[in-house]
């Protein structure tokens, strides 16, 4: 597709002399689909001059006609359009062949010169209450410095996506019609005031062609036409020098809801600002650094409410070095808010494999609002300093098995029912199935930990069966509790037909709740190992279990001690 002086060319192989439609030859169609129908002639001026209108002739039974765009030529008039919409017929089955043919009117009739376009489709079916989704590697990029042209411009996005019918078998040449979700976003009258640029994804060895857009009725989109393998591409060339968020939702037209796809975000990635929201806060930063916490998705950070938010804002996270050549690394995922008012519980989470070693770093966001002037928070330093291994552990044996309160004894645990994981992180309903409302919790069990031993001499991941230890449980919160509590145990026989065996402790309900959060520190942590007493005296550990805690009631009083004794 090929834009020359704001008239559209359907397709760079359409002969010259002969018409051409968006919707190639043979493509599918699905019941019930309104399409967008450009019809388009490349011709000697005398040839395009001489057309008035296009007319559509097909049976009714099949499908109706309606003109949107009337006959339009361009400067030179070596070429022209129009638009009609074809309305499918919602009662037709599947796999029903429909003809039309296309003439190129004058004022007294068909003209000679110019030979009538047959086309066919086949019609489909498909699940009106899907979603056409677009995925993108980074929907973030930042604006060129330069003149960006489609084709020859290096910076752009591609989004793609699939179609398939009901019975998930891939849709030929199936028309999308991709919008934005604010007028002005991806349509201008204006050339000078245009935002961004659409292009296809082109075969390789070729270039990106321009995409038209269209304005209907303050409704902005492009069409654009699935391959034969029913898969859907296109490119967003962002404009020199101009930032703006575009969300892009997706549609069949009249067959499918308009449903939200995709964003681009074009901002520069460097704060332009001295002042700006407050900086983000990275949980259990500690002088600075930020250890890497075995099982854990990665740091956890919050971000406090600020001005002027709103539901609909996307945060992009950045952070960048101290040297004069370091350029500011986005972090991923981009964040898009669902509830402003909650933001300051909700933990935002990116993958340490992102993290520079030991490398002090400023760390900020951008907050992307869907309309209104974007901003830089405040920058907070770290230093990311892996995982610190303890030396007295250099032998260490396999972590617990942690279970919720929800678990039924005797619990099998060689099953992961009801077993909990670092990643998972401890919350109240975790611990409180064997407390009763408003009764004493003393006694009642919050977890489960189980420690497995072996009567394998060769198996040196597990303590030998007979042996005896300590279980720690450790709490670390920046408010409520810092606790350290040790549980003797003992393994003793190995489990019926197998060389392993285990111990259940028992962790006390009343240990583990009241662990709150911090806003400016965050969550804190439950820790579980054990060690076991060898005979010379000398002490054998095991790995850490850690994971994430919060196991405050919902706006729970200082005073409140949940049926358990005084903190």
């Amino acid at each position: 597709m090929s834009i020359i002086n704001n008239t559209e060319l359907i397709d760079n192989t359409c002969a010259f002399g002969e018409l051409c439609v968006s919707i190639p030859n043979r493509a599918d169609v699905i019941i019930g689909q309104t399409c967008y129908l450009t019809v388009s002639l490349t011709a000697d001026s005398n040839l395009i001059s001489s057309i008035d209108s296009i007319s559509i002739e097909a049976d009714k039974n099949y499908l109706t006609v309606e003109n949107r765009n009337n006959w339009a030529v361009s400067e030179n008039k070596n070429f022209g359009s129009a638009v009609v919409l074809l309305h499918i017929n919602n009662n037709l089955p599947s796999d029903t062949l429909i003809k039309y043919t296309v003439h190129a009117m004058s004022s007294t009739g068909y003209i000679n010169g110019i030979k009538s376009l047959e086309i066919e489709y086949t019609t489909k079916k498909v699940d009106p209450t899907s979603f056409i989704a677009l995925t993108a590697n980074n929907e973030y990029i930042e604006p060129p410095t330069k003149d960006n042209p489609v084709g020859t411009g290096s910076s752009y996005v591609t989004y793609s996506g699939i179609l398939l019918d009901y019975n998930n078998n891939p849709l030929r040449n199936i028309q999308v019609l991709v919008s934005s979700e604010h007028p002005g976003k991806i349509f201008s009258h204006d050339q000078s005031k245009t935002l961004v640029n659409i292009g296809t994804e082109p075969e390789d060895g070729k270039l990106s062609q321009k995409i038209m857009t269209h304005s209907q009725s303050s409704f902005d989109f492009f069409a654009i036409n699935s391959d034969t393998h029913g898969n859907i591409k296109f490119r967003v060339y962002p404009v020199r020098d101009t930032s703006v968020r575009i969300d892009f939702d997706t549609q069949i037209l009249n067959v499918t809801s308009v449903n939200y796809s995709a964003s681009i975000y074009v901002f520069n990635a460097i704060r332009s600002s001295s002042f700006g929201p407050t900086a983000p806060k990275i949980s259990g930063i500690q002088n600075g650094k930020v250890e890497k916490i075995p099982g854990a998705k990665g740091i956890e950070v919050h971000v406090s409410s600020y001005p002027g938010g709103k539901d609909t804002d996307s945060l992009i996270f950045f952070m960048q070095g101290f040297n004069q050549k370091d350029k500011p690394i986005q972090l991923k995922p981009i964040y898009r808010l669902d509830n402003i008012t909650s933001l300051d519980t909700i933990p935002l989470y990116f993958t340490y494999d992102q993290l520079p070693l030991n490398k002090p770093m400023k760390f900020y966001y951008l907050v992307a609002p869907e309309n209104q002037e974007y901003s830089y928070s405040m920058t907070e330093m770290f230093t990311y300093i892996g995982e610190q291994n303890d030396s007295s552990n250099e032998d260490v044996y396999d972590k617990v098995k942690v279970y919720t309160s929800r678990a039924t004894l005797p619990i099998d645990v060689y099953s992961e029912e009801n077993e909990t994981f670092e990643w998972h992180g401890i919350i109240l309903s975790m611990i409180n199935s064997n407390k009763k409302p408003g009764k004493n919790a003393k006694g009642v069990t919050g977890l489960y930990v189980v420690i497995m031993g072996t009567n394998d001499q060769n198996n040196k991941n597990l303590p030998q069966l007979g042996s005896k230890g300590y279980l720690n449980v450790y709490i670390k919160t920046p408010t409520s509790r810092n606790t350290h509590k040790s549980y003797q145990f003992s393994l003793s026989t190995a489990d019926s037909g197998k060389q392993t065996g285990h111990v259940i402790v028992n962790i006390p309900y009343c240990d583990i709740n009241r662990a709150g959060p911090s806003f400016s520190k965050g969550l804190g942590t439950l820790s579980f190992d054990y060690y076991i007493e060898n005979s010379d005296g000398s002490k054998t550990y095991s790995k850490k279990w850690t994971a994430k805690i919060n196991t405050v009631l919902p706006n729970q009083a200082h005073d409140n001690n949940d049926g358990c004794d005084p903190l």
